[in-house]
């Protein structure tokens, strides 16, 4: 988990995070699979981790359709060591680093969804979608959003 400063008080917990005091209410998450299938739904409830994932076809935008075929799409939490390419002009880097660039807070990066094509890294919720899978020009893509009660 992470060192930062994490109290509970009954049903709310008080963390601090670069600088900033954050008083929540409290997380208990339930057992979580190890992973979830994606067999092409719109959405895609994750009641272990309290959202709901939405996948949009929109033109120009998301992960490519020719890119996924053959193969299960999976959702699971992260697990440590992934490698992210957000941007085709930059060299894939941890998906630890690229969260913290991000400013996520730790309690939260433990309960982002991602999404994988076989063992590839494909989809990270506010950090966008690998180099390797993004559509091409007037490419129709799936757009999966995040969306956390």
């Amino acid at each position: 988990m992470d060192n930062q400063f994490h109290i509970c008080l009954g049903d709310i917990e008080i963390r601090c995070y670069k600088g900033a005091v954050y008083i929540l209410p409290e997380k208990t998450f339930p057992q979580e699979p190890k992973q979830i299938i994606w067999h092409g739904e719109s959405y895609l409830e994750l009641k272990h981790l309290r959202g709901v994932i939405c996948f949009t076809q929109v033109q120009n935008q998301g992960i490519s359709q020719q890119k996924i075929l053959n193969k299960p799409i999976t959702v699971r939490l992260r697990s440590g060591g992934e490698r992210f390419k957000p941007a085709c002009n930059r060299p894939r880097r941890s998906l630890k680093n690229l969260l913290q660039e991000a400013v996520i807070p730790p309690w939260e990066r433990i309960a982002i969804p991602l999404l994988f094509y076989c063992e590839k890294l494909i989809w990270v919720p506010g950090i966008g979608i690998d180099c390797e899978f993004q559509v091409k020009s007037n490419e129709i893509g799936i757009l999966p959003t995040w969306n956390p009660e």
